[in-house]
């Protein structure tokens, strides 16, 4: 896969290569948008589609992601690349980066430092990292707290 960089997100880049990495030489991700360099054939005629903007996929306060849209100028369908690309993604962010934010604050780190701290890996403002521990909360497992036990007091 070609990813296309800007200095600024050159960290990101780096960062989100587990996920590039799954994908072929066909694609290309240039100024935000994944799409296949060589569009696909009509699934209905069969003749080569032509590029014909994107789509923006939002996982809110997460992850925006452009995916390639094509057109087929003989019979007019329209299709867009697979979202699959955006669900690695997601699977990614949960799996990797949502584990160290949720640790940086139970060790009390404020949403500040945090933010400061991911403009070097992955830029994530920090009302969206409030957003995400807030998620994240809930769906943490906490131990289970016997009931019974006999009292070391009596």
């Amino acid at each position: 896969m070609d990813v296309v960089t800007t200095l600024n997100s050159y960290h990101t880049v780096q960062t989100l290569n587990p996920v590039f990495i799954q994908f072929s030489n066909q694609y290309i991700f240039e100024n935000g948008v994944f799409y296949s360099k060589n569009p696909p054939c009509c699934p209905s005629c069969g003749k080569k589609m032509v590029h014909n903007g994107y789509n923006t996929l939002t996982k809110k306060n997460v992850a925006t992601l452009k995916i390639g849209k094509y057109r087929c100028q003989h019979c007019k369908i329209n299709v867009q690349e697979s979202r699959e690309f955006f669900e690695i993604l997601l699977k990614f962010l949960h799996d990797t980066i949502l584990p160290m934010i949720l640790k940086m604050r139970w060790n009390k780190m404020s949403y500040r430092g945090i933010e400061e701290v991911l403009e070097h890996i992955l830029p994530i403002g920090k009302d969206a990292i409030y957003t995400l521990v807030q998620e994240m909360i809930p769906a943490t497992e906490s131990p289970e707290v016997k009931k019974n036990l006999p009292n070391p007091w009596v």
